[in-house]
């Protein structure tokens, strides 16, 4: 599932239901964005509507420019790119295994 930034509430839908029930989900009309329940794994990640990413992992982070994203069928991770740049954001498996 590609998206270009134009479909923006369509890219909000797909974030919601990716980290539904993992963490705190956080929206405003240009950014949405992720944090865990830090008694798991500590991980958050951040977009806005004009392509800008933050994302925080165990032993990295990452602040960049996209302007397409992909989403898994699964949901399970999401990559973004841009010019010159990509980037995937995995759920951890810590995560993952407590899904509802």
């Amino acid at each position: 599932m590609h998206y270009e930034l134009s479909d923006w509430k369509e890219i909000c839908q797909l974030f919601q239901r990716m980290f539904h029930s993992l963490g705190e989900i956080s929206a405003s009309d240009n950014s949405i964005s992720f944090t865990s329940h830090d008694h798991l794994v500590m991980t958050s990640v951040s977009i806005r509507s004009d392509g800008n990413l933050i994302a925080t992992m165990p032993l990295h982070g990452v602040e960049s420019k996209f302007d397409r994203i992909f989403f898994s069928p699964n949901l399970d991770f999401f990559e973004v790119s841009g010019p010159n740049f990509q980037y995937k954001y995995q759920i951890p498996l810590e995560l993952l295994n407590s899904r509802n």
